[in-house]
């Protein structure tokens, strides 16, 4: 026996590192007192670096969601995070012999979407946080909000709220829709910014008195501020919208000048909050989104508010800038423009639940939410970052990327094209590489209008010296007309992604619109793995988008719309048991087919339909969500669904109807790296 400090244990050269090691021999080596003591009141851990194997249940035993393991830096502790950015549950099996069975999470409403033409940025979801809360053995629903659409032209086409997050009993509200052309700010759980000219932002039903710092805990309302005004008088020009309001500041006021004076600025949205519990990091969340403006005098948007807010728009029919998925941001504002202006979606909300366990959790890279499972280490980014290789040599990692799903079509519209799909093997140097993770693509509004068309999901990459790898964003879903005898312009057929290089697999054709006779859908970014979308039937239904397993299929005419194309699985290395979806989803991937039908992505959005037609399924024939795509709308004045967060997979295309139907928003893609933890 060797003996040093009251460290009782064999000798360096005579213990055995593996564990159950006979006679408790586990160690060898020096160790400080405190990790000493730490493992031995643990029965002998393990105590190779990097891998989690406890003798038994040390932390709650329970699954769903996105997995994060890592170490609290100011207590020592190790904890386990389930982040959730779509509704699933936390499926508590087991209560821990020696460690609480209370957890802290932190629950926040989807973002509301910024108005259109110079419209209020939208207000971010409500923010509640607690610690040391009881849980039941039991498996608990988790609801995590969308984020409200923007605001489009003509101004009656109004933003949308965002959606409650809920879980525990325990709802955040979603935030304010931002006020669209010269209409005030909505109330939610931040308020929305006032649109031109209008004196009141919306109200927000969170608590307006946050005071600063990290990780604090929230009021019963939760934290949540007031959109800012519009001081111009309407009709003024130039001029610029409100800010929307955020977890810890009120939206700002928009700059207001004389007319025509150069200088005007849309207000700044309100800043979000900082909460370590997904990583152990100080992450801002629930930013309000920046007011747009007027040009061409206005110096610009506003800015959006940390914590995922969206910046607004000067002048141009760009829409503002959407909130960041899974931060419950609100939505930039929409300029001015002839043609209209458009407001940013709201970032969709999250839940996120800790515990602490008896993990040893090293890594050996920095960056996305970190788990490990058989004996890989998993970053998974669900948003853009860094990984940072810390060791001293290159590190050979395994990746899976997915672009963002595109946006469907409004009006009769086709469905949103999935993003692109690239594996394979990569060296990483020791440096920090750039991480990119690609943004859902906006739904289209209503008909005749060039923003009729869903936009383009944006690219997802991994950035290194050589080579950088690249997934496309999916195309976007062609826009319906109302007159069904008017042909399709080029600008309302499915998007086509230029070529790169053979070595990406791009992303996948949105449908083709309805009601636009010989409308087809978009083709793939040409090389192995894409897929063109559906065309249209010659009725008032739409074809599917494109996947990234599969064709979208056709509107077989009539009003029958057509199924988005199917999905891919994730592969089996980042298939870790404790983070497998639901029925809804809520973890890694959703619902596909095979056995087992799960850890689906990048399924193409369903094709919109008619009066009283039969919708387009997204991303393949099963129920929603198959492979996390948006299905199409089969009634008259039906939005499309969004594509889940996350899952790359395309929107929903709108229905019928004279009056305005929105195409649905792709969902943002994901970034999953994996290598040896020893």
């Amino acid at each position: 026996m060797g003996y040093l400090g009251r460290r009782i244990g064999l000798s360096q050269d005579n213990g055995d590192s593996n564990p159950g090691a006979a006679g408790g021999a586990v160690g060898g080596g020096i160790l400080d007192l405190f990790a000493h003591g730490y493992f031995e009141r643990q029965g002998d851990l393990y105590n190779a670096p990097g891998i989690p194997i406890p003798p038994g249940p040390l932390g709650l035993t329970a699954t769903g969601g996105v997995i994060s393991d890592y170490t609290d830096p100011g207590s020592g502790n190790v904890y386990r995070a389930h982040v959730f950015t779509s509704s699933g549950a936390l499926d508590v099996t087991a209560h821990s012999a020696s460690l609480p069975n209370t957890v802290d999470y932190l629950i926040i409403g989807g973002g509301g979407g910024g108005g259109g033409t110079i419209g209020g940025g939208g207000g971010a979801g409500a923010l509640k946080y607690a610690t040391s809360q009881p849980l039941p053995v039991a498996p608990h629903p988790i609801t995590v909000g969308a984020g409200g659409a923007g605001g489009g032209f003509p101004t009656p086409n109004a933003s949308v709220a965002g959606s409650d997050s809920t879980a525990f009993s325990v709802t955040a509200a979603g935030g304010g829709a931002g006020g669209t052309g010269e209409v005030n700010g909505g109330a939610g759980g931040s308020g929305g910014g006032a649109g031109y000219g209008q004196p009141a932002g919306g109200t927000g039903s969170g608590d307006g008195s946050h005071p600063g710092g990290i990780d604090q805990a929230s009021p019963p309302n939760g934290w949540g501020y007031n959109g800012g005004i519009s001081p111009g008088p309407a009709g003024s020009n130039p001029g610029g919208a409100g800010g929307g309001g955020g977890a810890a500041a009120n939206g700002a006021a928009a700059v207001y000048v004389p007319h025509n004076s150069p200088g005007t600025v849309g207000g700044p949205g309100g800043s979000g909050a900082r909460y370590t519990i997904a990583n152990g990091t100080a992450t801002y969340y629930a930013g309000g989104g920046g007011g747009g403006n007027q040009g061409p005098l206005g110096n610009g948007g506003g800015t959006g508010g940390a914590g995922g807010g969206g910046a607004g728009i000067k002048g141009s029919p760009v829409p503002g800038t959407p909130g960041t998925p899974g931060t419950g941001g609100g939505g930039g504002g929409g300029g001015y423009d002839p043609t209209g202006g458009l407001g940013g979606t709201g970032g969709s909300g999250t839940v996120v639940v800790r515990y602490q366990i008896g993990t040893i959790a090293v890594a050996k890279a920095t960056g996305g939410l970190i788990s490990f499972y058989g004996d890989k280490t998993i970053h998974t980014f669900t948003n853009s970052g860094t990984f940072d290789n810390t060791t001293p040599s290159a590190l050979n990692v395994t990746y899976f990327i997915v672009g963002g799903g595109a946006g469907a079509g409004g009006g009769h519209g086709g469905g949103g094209g999935a993003g692109g799909v690239k594996t394979g093997p990569l060296s990483i140097p020791t440096a920090a590489v750039t991480v990119t993770v690609g943004s859902g693509g906006a739904g289209g509004l209503i008909y005749g209008f060039p923003q009729s068309k869903g936009t383009n999901g944006g690219d997802s990459s991994i950035t290194t010296p050589a080579p950088t790898v690249l997934a496309r964003g999916g195309g976007g879903g062609g826009g319906g007309g109302y007159d069904p005898g008017v042909p399709a312009p080029a600008a309302n057929a499915g998007s086509q992604i230029p070529n790169s290089d053979s070595h990406t697999i791009g992303g996948s054709g949105g449908g083709g619109a309805g009601q636009r006779p010989s409308a087809p859908g978009g083709a793939g970014e040409g090389s192995s793995g894409s897929y063109p979308g559906g065309d249209n039937g010659g009725g008032p239904a739409a074809g599917g988008g494109g996947g990234a397993g599969g064709a979208g299929v056709d509107s077989p005419g009539g009003a029958v719309g057509g199924n988005g194309g199917v999905g891919v699985q994730i592969p089996t290395t980042f298939q870790n048991p404790a983070s497998a979806p639901g029925s809804d989803g809520g973890g890694l991937g959703y619902p596909g087919p095979g056995s087992p039908g799960i850890y689906w992505v990048a399924g193409g959005g369903g094709g919109g339909a008619g009066s009283g037609g039969t919708v387009g399924r997204g991303g393949g024939p099963g129920p929603a969500p198959y492979a996390g795509a948006g299905p199409g709308a089969a009634t008259t004045g039906g939005d499309g669904l969004f594509g889940k967060t996350n899952s790359g997979s395309g929107g929903g295309g709108a229905g019928g109807g004279p009056n305005g139907t929105f195409g649905g928003s792709g969902g943002s893609g994901i970034v999953l790296i994996a290598y040896d933890t020893v």
